[in-house]
This record gives C-alpha cells, sequence and structure tokens, in this order.
C-alpha cells in the first residue's frame, strides 16, 4: 500500500481528514477477454472540511472514474474510501445511503443533468422526497432557499429546464447538489461547458456557498487556470495515478513532477512565446496496457532507464509537496511565477 497522503494537512499536528482516500483502485474489464482496464490505480490523498482540492489532467487520466468511485457509483477493485473516518465499502442498507448523502456531485453537462418534464423546483426538491425528508411544505421551502441561494429568483421555480440559460441550469445542478446539506461536494468539469463570462460567476458563486456552508469542493477540470483560481491544493493525475500533489500557487510555480511541468506550461499567458510551451509528444498511452515503470515516462523528456524499470514511490518531499518521480527536486523543471496571478 502506498504511503497515507495528507495525515498532517494544516501544517500544526495530525488532523482527521472529511476524506482520506487510501491506494484506491478501478478496474474494468476490457473489450479483449482476460485483459483490465486500470483506471484508477493506487491513488492517495485526503481532504479536510472546507478545502477545495483541484484534481486536473488530460481526458483519459481517470479523473471522472475516480470521483465516482468516491460516490460508490462504481465499486473499487481495491483500497478504500474513508468518509469522516467511516470506510464506505463497510455500510450496507441505509447507512450506507445515510453516509453517501454527505457527499454529492455537480456534473459537467448541465443539460444532461436535468429532465426535461420536470419544472425547476420540483427537480431540486426531488432528493429530499427520494430520501423522505420533511413534510411537502417543507420540502418545497427548501428547495426555494437553495434556489435563492444560488441567485435565481422565484420567477424561475416554475419553469422547465429548455426555459433557462445554461449558466441558469448549472446554477439549479448546484442547488439540487446542496439540498441534502452535503459536507463534500465533487465538481465534475462544472464550468467547462460555459462560456468564459458564465464561468467566472459560477466559480463565483461556489466560492460563496464553500464561505458561507464550510463546504469542502474536490474540483475536476482539465484546465489549469480554473483549478489555480479556486482551489487550495492541486493534485495532477495522469493515466490512473497521481503524479502530483501539493498547495495550488507551489505546484504552479516550482512544479515536481514533469508532466505537472507540461501542465503549466500550457497555460495561456500574455507575452509568451510558443516555443516556451512544452509540447508532449503522442497520445496518453492504453490504461490497459500501461508502461513499465512510471506511467509517463514514454512522454517525458527527462526520461532514463530506471523510469522503465522501476515504480516510482508516492512520497512527500516538502511540507504538504508530495510527487511520484525517481528525479523530485533534481530537474530543471520550469514553472509560472506568481502562481496564481
Amino acid at each position: 500500500m502506498r504511503p497515507r497522503c495528507g495525515a498532517d494537512l494544516a501544517g500544526g499536528g495530525p488532523v482527521s481528514p472529511l476524506l482520506q482516500v487510501d491506494d484506491l483502485a478501478v478496474a474494468f474489464p476490457a473489450k479483449r477477454r482476460g485483459e483490465r482496464v486500470r483506471a484508477v490505480d493506487g491513488v492517495s490523498f485526503a481532504l479536510r472540511e472546507g478545502e477545495t482540492l483541484g484534481l486536473i489532467g488530460e481526458s483519459g487520466s481517470g479523473k471522472s472514474t475516480l470521483s465516482r468511485a468516491l460516490l460508490q457509483l462504481v465499486r473499487p477493485s481495491g483500497g478504500e474510501v474513508r468518509l469522516a473516518g467511516t470506510n464506505l465499502a463497510a455500510l450496507r442498507g441505509r447507512a450506507k445511503r445515510d453516509a453517501l448523502t454527505r457527499v454529492q456531485m455537480v456534473f459537467q453537462d448541465p443539460n444532461a443533468s436535468l429532465d426535461p418534464r420536470m419544472r425547476i423546483a420540483s427537480s431540486v426538491e426531488e432528493p429530499l422526497v427520494v430520501q423522505s425528508r420533511g413534510s411537502s411544505a417543507e420540502r418545497r421551502a427548501r428547495a426555494l432557499a437553495m434556489l435563492e441561494a444560488v441567485g435565481l429568483s422565484a420567477a424561475h421555480c416554475e419553469r422547465y429546464p429548455h426555459e433557462l440559460s445554461g449558466g441558469q441550469k448549472q446554477r439549479v445542478n448546484i442547488a439540487r447538489a446542496l439540498v441534502l446539506e452535503p459536507a463534500l461536494v465533487v465538481c465534475d468539469e462544472p464550468v467547462s461547458a460555459l462560456d468564459v463570462a458564465l464561468q467566472a460567476e459560477i466559480l463565483d458563486l461556489l466560492r460563496g456557498l464553500q464561505a458561507e456552508l464550510g463546504l469542502a469542493y474536490l474540483f475536476i477540470t482539465h484546465d489549469l487556470a480554473v483549478v489555480s483560481s479556486i482551489a487550495d491544493r492541486v493534485a495532477v493525475m495522469y493515466l490512473g495515478r497521481l503524479m502530483e500533489l501539493g498547495p495550488v500557487d507551489d505546484v504552479v510555480e516550482r512544479p515536481l513532477h514533469p508532466y505537472s511541468e507540461a501542465l503549466v506550461s500550457a497555460q495561456p499567458r500574455i507575452g509568451e512565446r510558443q516555443r516556451d510551451r512544452i509540447v508532449l509528444d503522442g497520445d496518453i498511452p492504453s490504461p490497459v496496457h500501461p508502461p513499465s515503470g512510471c506511467r509517463f515516462r514514454t512522454r517525458c523528456r527527462y526520461a532514463e532507464r530506471r523510469c522503465a524499470e522501476e515504480v516510482p514511490q508516492w512520497r512527500e518531499v516538502g511540507p504538504g509537496r508530495w510527487t511520484a518521480c525517481h528525479f523530485a527536486g533534481s530537474l530543471p523543471l520550469r514553472g509560472v511565477e506568481g502562481g496564481r496571478g
């Protein structure tokens, strides 16, 4: 099992995290008989109350599969997920259902997430109905309060999804996720389908709700600029494994892993020359037959023989800085001065 990550989250002694993920693995049967897709492979991290942890990586890195494993929507093939100290896999029936109400999700596509036949207030109220929470009047009052909290007026409540803009639909999805009063919200690319102006509005809304309600976010994205604007820490994922984890400013300014360096260099910046960017050769390899040793070595400009022969250990190389690179701290990696900008 990999080392536990995040036992000392605040830097002032042991902290009991809200979410603890240890050596988590998710594998699916591949098309060819007897083969397995290793979508998530040995992932460990922790998330404390009120914190935002960004999870970034290319498409196919395993980010969405990881999020679904946290919500028990897919069955892990190894490791464990603990919520407030409780192993979710050990729970059954009502106990598991009650525990999982503390974790909710905001999905990427605001259109696909809402039933087109349901009015907005009824859609937000539905999780309360499923959980048998309160009377009909209490449920409706709670739904209306959450819609108001996300910036929608009473006039929106009786509308159908097709009568709302994309930004308004995502506000409805956020209200729906919060109506059960979760402690943790998994945000799976929640602004990628929106234009830049609407992205800024939704990010501001999420920050405000977090400050008001004490929420923790796991914020999944492929956009480093987005994660830099909202996250406290960031985890970098590649081909089912974490490459690096640390405070977002530290990772952006002083990356410890070559993959993090490439992601940082790809972030558009005013006055940057095209040749300053690191272009990764080829596509992300198959999760059915991943490279030996370091998963990133086939696209890494610093790769050496050791990278093919040994799996790099997931280790803490400084306060709150974790990485899986044999040469962490000794490579001439480039970051961006100013972090969040």
